[in-house]
């Protein structure tokens, strides 16, 4: 009886209320308290979906297999879109028609929520499909890519730029067209690209109050309201590497007014994580709030390891770097199951002074495969914690003398790279081996200071004599890629990157080094 009379009580007290402000909406458990509301609720979401890019080039560079094969409207573009950079003081006619140059076509595909200088690889085709015209070894030079359905439009707005060493898998050679090539990572975006919030009740007034609240957590120029049911905002470049955080942060915004709310709300939140009750959610809501939740999360970075790691990630991302310690400290335990995730959100530390150091350990990781996750994630795009040297112009070389495994990587899509785990990797002495593509032998077998690199010529008028080169990988790769006649001296094979690759498998395939050769996925493009 008693338990009925309070139930009475409460329902008057609340029908009193109700008639006492009519214009007051009774809260309900699908209503959210003014400090739990968040942009998510006002908003839907839409991310745009990778784009066709399309332009004409110039591949040159070619030992005599180009083309001179070039329709007339793609001429005209070629004089209008070609850099005066690389075309100053140049025939143009007589460039095209050269046996070392091809015009080509380029596409590619940008990224949604493209950033600028994202990167991507491109396919590059010859207009010369006849058979007698190869792109292998070339260069593509600069050119300006546009949106394909702007591609028969006499003035294009380049979206992107695309330049860089032809790739083809050597298994390839035979089975794809000749006239056909990519540039890894060769793709560049120049124009960003919004992602569209649609409000759920337009209106000039609230479209503005949406593009203040992104700007004033993001930075000015992160949102711009375009019409009254729509906020375009573009991605910022803190979150180029984990842009579906961003999304989730900006899901996560606060729509409370005043302070006491979102004090509040903070309050919630820090409980929330402190009492690891949906820790994941906690985390995103926090880095929304911005600067201000920074306080109230540093006092838990060394305490219960799963909200150690959420207050180090979401510290690490409002810029901070108090948290890299505790991050760094989770990555390198190996009995952790937290270790991936934390060494995933260094991604965001990378320009810390002290994330060299940090990197550098955890690529010497006794857990081969964790270290080459770190490699991928952290050292790759920038070669932090790696010795880093650039080969003949067209592509990276990564030293990780620390790991405690000897191996190389390749990559075969998004870029160019190799790394040397476990350097100095050494040829094995009393070897020879014989690379058929270039006609290339490097013996071994005379010597225990130097190797000997050599090309056989069915003309001995053109035979060269043998170069002579350390046993160590690192300057081999240098020797046979450089470009014949570079820097003053005639020691160069020009070995491009997919010959270099089909190289370095043949050297490990016949237990040459004393390494393994791990060659990335191939890119995805037809």
């Amino acid at each position: 009886m008693m338990e009925r009379r309070l139930g009475f009580i409460v329902c008057c007290v609340v029908l009193a209320q109700g008639c006492a402000d009519r214009g007051t909406r009774l809260a309900s458990k699908d209503t959210p308290a003014p400090f739990e509301q968040v942009l998510r609720q006002e908003v839907s979401f839409q991310i745009p979906e990778p784009e066709t890019v399309w332009g004409v080039g110039i591949v040159a560079n070619l030992p005599g297999t180009g083309s001179g094969v070039c329709p007339p409207q793609v001429r005209s573009k070629l004089r209008r879109m070609m850099s005066s950079s690389y075309t100053e003081g140049i025939d143009l006619e007589a460039f095209i028609r050269s046996p070392n140059t091809a015009v080509v076509t380029v596409e590619g595909q940008i990224p949604g929520s493209a950033i600028k200088s994202d990167s991507f690889d491109i396919q590059v085709k010859a207009y010369d499909n006849s058979g007698r015209c190869s792109l292998a070894g070339g260069w593509l030079y600069r050119t300006d890519l546009a949106l394909t359905s702007n591609a028969s439009n006499t003035m294009l707005q380049a979206v992107a730029t695309a330049e860089g060493a032809l790739f083809k898998p050597i298994e390839q050679r035979q089975t794809r067209p000749s006239h056909t090539g990519y540039v890894l990572g060769g793709g560049r975006v120049v124009a960003e690209t919004a992602t569209h919030l649609i409000l759920n009740e337009p209106g000039f007034k609230q479209a503005s109050l949406v593009r203040n609240m992104i700007n004033a957590r993001f930075g000015m120029g992160t949102a711009r309201a375009v019409s009254p049911g729509q906020v375009d905002v573009r991605v910022p470049a803190q979150y180029r590497q984990d842009r579906w955080r961003f999304w989730a942060v900006v899901e996560a915004l606060p729509m409370a007014d005043t302070q006491e709310a979102l004090d509040r709300r903070l309050e919630a939140l820090i409980q929330q994580l402190v009492s690891r009750q949906d820790v994941d959610d906690a985390e995103i809501s926090l880095e929304a709030m911005g600067q201000s939740c920074v306080p109230l999360l540093t006092p838990h970075l060394h305490r219960d390891p799963e909200v150690s790691l959420a207050a180090a990630r979401c510290l690490s991302n409002l810029g901070g770097s108090s948290g890299l310690s505790t991050l760094a400290q989770i990555a390198e335990n190996p009995q952790s199951p937290l270790r991936v995730q934390a060494m995933h959100a260094l991604k965001s530390m990378t320009k810390a002074p002290q994330i060299s150091q940090f990197v550098a350990r955890l690529l010497g990781d006794a857990d081969f495969q964790f270290a080459m996750d770190v490699y991928e994630s952290l050292s790759m795009k920038d070669g932090v914690g790696a010795e880093r040297e650039t080969v003949a112009g067209a592509f990276t070389l990564d030293i990780i003398a620390q790991s405690r495994t000897q191996a190389v990587i390749a990559t075969r899509s998004g870029g160019a790279h190799v790394a040397l785990f476990g350097s100095p990797i050494r040829l094995k002495p009393g070897q020879i081996i014989e690379f058929s593509q270039k006609k290339i032998k490097v013996d071994s077998r005379s010597d225990t200071t130097f190797v000997l690199i050599s090309r056989s010529s069915a003309s001995q008028s053109k035979a060269r004599a043998p170069v002579q080169c350390s046993y160590q990988l690192r300057d081999i790769i240098h020797v046979l890629c450089k470009k014949r006649g570079l820097g003053g001296d005639d020691e160069g094979f020009g070995l491009s990157y997919d010959e270099l690759l089909g190289f370095i498998g043949q050297l490990a395939d016949q237990g040459m080094i004393p390494a393994s050769f791990w060659a990335g996925p191939l890119l995805d493009l037809p």
